[in-house]
């Protein structure tokens, strides 16, 4: 992968170095000629005199790391800006116009087809064959405990200390035999799921309110009609040790709960515990069933993967915190998300901040802008220095492209992948 990238930096770097500036003032049509001050409409009436200066874009191809890196990006398929600057290019020191070049777009395409669709998965496809390796060896442990507790449970099941008669007086003896073991009661049983989520879907925020609750409290009285069924059926002792009716009696009694707290949530909370009965689904879909049962037996495996991923987020979480913690926001760039999100916009001056910045860095949310942000230096920047308690400056480029490209690295290609 790391060959395969340097390949198409060496190849980036002859197409396009020296070719990817662009004066700030639009009309200027040359390096040459980018020097000044030039005349700009402004907004509230007259002319704006700006001075004028020959740029590069946030990535390009000016020198190998940059190229490699750039590159890099275009592999987590941030490439939108990259691949319009370099369709737009001219010939050396002379300004863009867009679709000059549209024919350059193959290299990113040959590119993202390789690097990002084959060579990448290759790279992940190793490290879930090594993991798969290990967890093979776990899994056969694993699964002989479950045999194992299984067995003891049907044991504890079919004992003679565990066997009880349901009760058998007129009333239990008719209920059981005539309602509760009879197929339409499971097919009541199995409406009242896809009831509820109906009326859960079908929702607005905007309707009546006392029809919102006569709907709640409708279903809650036929669920607990049919947990009063099931009890005087097989008596309150063998309700009790079926999954099910303990979801049921936990709903019951959350919802009866919330009523009568008669909190400004409480019609909220009541619906939120009637709607934990959607997940009784899964008792009557078998392909449901087996798959639940299997994520069941696999969460020791992804418990296992989550704490390496806490622990990859609170390291990265703390070293961002306190390298970047006073980082001047969203300079170097019009639009950063560092700088247009006036409220919880990501940044790095708390630890808790950080960790959120991370979840939009490892979800590929313009990650590629707040690591651009992350490598401003001076004279962009104040540094820190005799009579100042801190600076605003970033890690530069070569400490930031390391650090935010290895938890990319890490946490995307790596742990991400480790769940599917």
């Amino acid at each position: 992968a790391a060959a395969f990238l340097c390949v198409f930096a060496v190849i980036g770097m002859a197409l396009f170095q020296g070719r990817l500036g662009y004066c700030t003032a639009a009309t200027t049509p040359n390096l040459a000629q980018c020097s000044g001050n030039s005349a700009v409409p402004s907004p509230v009436g007259g002319v704006l005199y700006l001075p004028q200066a020959w740029l590069v874009p946030e990535y390009h191809f000016e020198s190998f790391g940059r190229a490699v890196l750039s590159l890099f990006t275009v592999g987590t398929l941030k490439y939108g800006d990259l691949v319009n600057t370099c369709t737009s290019m001219t010939s050396p020191d002379t300004q863009p116009s867009p679709g000059a070049s549209t024919w350059h777009a193959a290299f990113f395409v040959v590119f993202i087809v390789i690097g990002a669709f084959f060579v990448m998965n290759l790279f992940v496809a190793f490290i879930i064959d090594g993991y798969n390796i290990l967890a093979r060896q776990q899994s056969k442990e694993i699964k002989e405990r479950l045999q194992y507790r299984r067995y003891l449970a049907l044991i504890r099941e079919l004992s003679p200390v565990n066997q009880r008669e349901p009760p058998q007086n007129v009333l239990s003896t008719f209920v059981r035999q005539d309602i509760v073991q009879n197929r339409p009661f499971v097919v009541v049983q199995f409406l009242v799921v896809i009831l509820i989520a109906g009326f859960q879907a079908s929702w607005d925020v905007e309707q009546s309110a006392n029809l919102d609750a006569f709907t709640d409290q409708a279903l809650l009285i036929v669920i607990i009609l049919e947990a009063l069924l099931i009890m005087v059926a097989f008596g309150p002792r063998d309700f009790f040790q079926d999954h099910w009716n303990r979801l049921d009696a936990l709903i019951i009694v959350g919802a009866l709960g919330a009523t009568a707290t008669n909190l400004s949530i409480s019609v909220t909370l009541s619906r939120t515990f009637v709607c934990l009965r959607i997940l009784k689904i899964i008792k009557f879909v078998p392909p449901l069933r087996r798959l639940f049962t299997l994520l069941l037996e696999e969460l020791v495996q992804y418990a296992n993967i989550i704490m390496v991923m806490f622990v990859v987020f609170f390291v990265y979480a703390i070293v961002m915190n306190s390298y970047l913690g006073t980082l001047r926001e969203g300079f170097l760039r019009v639009g950063s998300p560092l700088a247009n999100w006036p409220s919880s916009r990501p940044n790095f001056k708390l630890v808790g901040n950080t960790v959120f910045t991370l979840l939009m860095i490892l979800q590929g949310d313009e990650w590629h802008h707040i690591m651009h942000d992350a490598m401003v230096q001076p004279p962009f920047c104040t540094e820190r220095g005799e009579g100042l308690e801190y600076g605003d400056c970033g890690m530069g480029f070569g400490s930031s492209w390391l650090l935010f490209g290895s938890f990319k690295l890490i946490a995307d290609y790596m742990l991400v992948n480790l769940f599917i």
